[in-house]
Protein backbone atom coordinates (compact mmCIF):
# COMPACT_ATOMS: atom_id res chain seq x y z
CA UNK A 1 0.00 0.00 0.00
CA UNK A 2 1.57 3.23 -1.19
CA UNK A 3 -0.28 6.15 0.80
CA UNK A 4 1.48 9.74 1.50
CA UNK A 5 2.25 10.55 5.01
CA UNK A 6 -0.39 12.44 7.04
CA UNK A 7 0.45 14.98 9.46
CA UNK A 8 -2.93 16.13 11.12
CA UNK A 9 -1.47 19.02 12.94
CA UNK A 10 0.74 22.23 12.30
CA UNK A 11 4.49 22.39 11.96
CA UNK A 12 4.10 25.93 13.82
CA UNK A 13 4.50 25.07 17.39
CA UNK A 14 4.71 28.61 18.32
CA UNK A 15 0.45 29.15 18.49
CA UNK A 16 -2.03 26.51 20.14
CA UNK A 17 -4.26 25.95 16.95
CA UNK A 18 -7.03 24.52 19.10
CA UNK A 19 -9.18 26.92 16.56
CA UNK A 20 -11.00 25.38 13.83
CA UNK A 21 -8.85 24.16 10.37
CA UNK A 22 -10.30 23.61 7.65
CA UNK A 23 -7.28 21.60 7.09
CA UNK A 24 -8.27 18.65 9.54
CA UNK A 25 -12.20 19.48 9.38
CA UNK A 26 -12.27 16.60 7.19
CA UNK A 27 -11.26 13.87 9.17
CA UNK A 28 -13.16 15.03 12.08
CA UNK A 29 -16.28 14.48 9.54
CA UNK A 30 -15.20 11.36 8.52
CA UNK A 31 -14.39 9.69 11.59
CA UNK A 32 -16.48 8.47 14.36
CA UNK A 33 -14.12 9.41 17.56
CA UNK A 34 -10.46 10.65 17.80
CA UNK A 35 -7.71 8.63 19.86
CA UNK A 36 -5.96 11.45 21.96
CA UNK A 37 -2.92 10.88 22.96
CA UNK A 38 -1.95 13.37 25.40
CA UNK A 39 1.60 14.95 26.45
CA UNK A 40 2.04 12.48 29.26
CA UNK A 41 1.08 8.98 29.74
CA UNK A 42 3.66 7.26 31.32
CA UNK A 43 3.16 7.23 35.32
CA UNK A 44 6.01 7.34 37.69
CA UNK A 45 7.18 3.70 38.21
CA UNK A 46 6.24 2.57 34.51
CA UNK A 47 8.14 5.92 32.83
CA UNK A 48 11.26 4.56 31.47
CA UNK A 49 13.24 7.30 31.80
CA UNK A 50 12.19 7.82 35.68
CA UNK A 51 13.30 4.41 36.23
CA UNK A 52 10.88 3.91 39.24
CA UNK A 53 10.99 6.70 40.99
CA UNK A 54 7.84 7.88 42.69
CA UNK A 55 6.53 11.32 41.14
CA UNK A 56 3.13 12.74 40.81
CA UNK A 57 1.84 12.04 37.29
CA UNK A 58 1.74 15.40 35.50
CA UNK A 59 -2.46 16.11 34.24
CA UNK A 60 -2.52 18.57 31.68
CA UNK A 61 -4.57 19.08 28.97
CA UNK A 62 -3.17 20.72 25.82
CA UNK A 63 -4.68 21.75 22.52
CA UNK A 64 -4.39 17.63 21.83
CA UNK A 65 -7.85 17.08 23.76
CA UNK A 66 -9.61 20.52 22.88
CA UNK A 67 -9.06 20.07 18.99
CA UNK A 68 -11.70 17.17 19.04
CA UNK A 69 -14.04 19.51 22.02
CA UNK A 70 -13.48 22.70 19.39
CA UNK A 71 -14.92 19.93 16.41
CA UNK A 72 -17.73 18.23 18.59
CA UNK A 73 -16.16 14.93 18.15
CA UNK A 74 -15.75 12.38 20.72
CA UNK A 75 -12.38 11.03 22.04
CA UNK A 76 -10.54 8.33 23.86
CA UNK A 77 -7.72 9.78 25.87
CA UNK A 78 -4.44 7.78 25.90
CA UNK A 79 -3.05 9.66 28.95
CA UNK A 80 -1.92 9.59 32.89
CA UNK A 81 -4.59 7.74 34.86
CA UNK A 82 -7.80 10.06 35.70
CA UNK A 83 -7.52 12.62 33.09
CA UNK A 84 -11.09 12.54 32.83
CA UNK A 85 -11.63 13.21 36.04
CA UNK A 86 -9.47 16.56 35.13
CA UNK A 87 -11.54 17.28 32.51
CA UNK A 88 -14.83 17.21 34.72
CA UNK A 89 -13.62 19.26 37.14
CA UNK A 90 -12.87 22.19 34.27
CA UNK A 91 -16.99 21.96 33.23
CA UNK A 92 -17.10 19.10 30.55
CA UNK A 93 -18.42 16.08 29.80
CA UNK A 94 -17.27 12.90 28.86
CA UNK A 95 -18.50 10.09 26.71
CA UNK A 96 -19.54 7.31 29.40
CA UNK A 97 -21.75 5.18 28.81
CA UNK A 98 -21.17 5.45 24.78
CA UNK A 99 -17.48 4.87 25.57
CA UNK A 100 -16.01 2.53 28.11
CA UNK A 101 -13.52 4.57 30.03
CA UNK A 102 -12.57 2.86 32.81
CA UNK A 103 -9.28 2.84 31.13
CA UNK A 104 -8.87 6.12 32.94
CA UNK A 105 -9.11 4.06 36.23
CA UNK A 106 -5.98 1.77 35.77
CA UNK A 107 -2.69 3.20 36.32
CA UNK A 108 -0.73 0.95 34.63
CA UNK A 109 -0.29 2.00 30.70
CA UNK A 110 -0.77 -1.10 29.22
CA UNK A 111 -3.85 -2.08 31.19
CA UNK A 112 -4.89 1.45 29.85
CA UNK A 113 -4.06 0.36 26.40
CA UNK A 114 -6.18 -3.26 26.21
CA UNK A 115 -9.05 -1.29 27.41
CA UNK A 116 -8.08 1.32 24.79
CA UNK A 117 -8.14 -1.35 22.06
CA UNK A 118 -10.86 -3.16 23.55
CA UNK A 119 -13.03 0.02 22.61
CA UNK A 120 -11.93 0.11 19.43
CA UNK A 121 -12.35 -3.46 18.81
CA UNK A 122 -16.14 -2.43 19.78
CA UNK A 123 -16.86 0.29 17.54
CA UNK A 124 -15.34 -1.36 14.76
CA UNK A 125 -17.32 -4.47 14.54
CA UNK A 126 -20.44 -2.43 14.86
CA UNK A 127 -22.83 -1.53 11.66
CA UNK A 128 -22.86 1.73 10.26
CA UNK A 129 -26.10 2.27 11.35
CA UNK A 130 -25.22 1.62 15.08
CA UNK A 131 -22.02 3.65 15.03
CA UNK A 132 -24.31 6.94 13.75
CA UNK A 133 -26.76 5.69 16.16
CA UNK A 134 -23.97 6.37 18.90
CA UNK A 135 -23.27 9.41 17.18
CA UNK A 136 -26.68 10.93 18.00
CA UNK A 137 -26.85 9.98 21.06
CA UNK A 138 -23.68 11.78 21.86
CA UNK A 139 -24.39 14.90 20.27
CA UNK A 140 -25.69 16.67 23.70
CA UNK A 141 -22.25 15.55 25.18
CA UNK A 142 -20.30 17.38 22.57
CA UNK A 143 -22.50 19.88 21.40
CA UNK A 144 -22.48 21.24 25.37
CA UNK A 145 -18.43 21.07 25.43
CA UNK A 146 -17.93 23.24 22.32
CA UNK A 147 -20.03 25.50 23.69
CA UNK A 148 -17.80 25.36 26.81
CA UNK A 149 -14.57 25.84 24.88
CA UNK A 150 -15.67 28.04 23.27
CA UNK A 151 -17.03 30.57 26.16
CA UNK A 152 -13.87 29.91 28.39
CA UNK A 153 -11.81 30.79 25.01
CA UNK A 154 -13.38 34.36 25.16
CA UNK A 155 -13.57 34.52 28.92
CA UNK A 156 -9.96 33.80 28.56
CA UNK A 157 -9.69 36.71 25.64
CA UNK A 158 -11.53 39.52 27.49
CA UNK A 159 -8.74 38.77 30.38
CA UNK A 160 -6.15 39.58 28.26
CA UNK A 161 -7.39 42.06 27.05
CA UNK A 162 -7.71 43.94 30.68
CA UNK A 163 -4.09 42.92 31.55
CA UNK A 164 -2.87 44.73 28.07
CA UNK A 165 -5.31 47.66 29.12
CA UNK A 166 -4.02 47.63 32.65
CA UNK A 167 -0.24 47.25 31.09
CA UNK A 168 -0.77 49.97 28.47
CA UNK A 169 -2.02 52.12 31.32
CA UNK A 170 0.50 51.83 33.79
CA UNK A 171 3.05 52.53 31.05
CA UNK A 172 1.27 56.12 30.34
Amino acid sequence: MNTPPLYLDKRDLKHNWVDNEFSTKKFYENTLFSIVNETNYFTDIHNPVLRGIRVEPSRFLSEKTFKPVAEKHPFIMVSVPHMLDKFKELGYKSFSPYIDESYDLKDNIQDRIKIIISELHRFSSMSPKERQQIREEMKPVFEYNKKLVWELTCKQQDLINILEQISNESIK
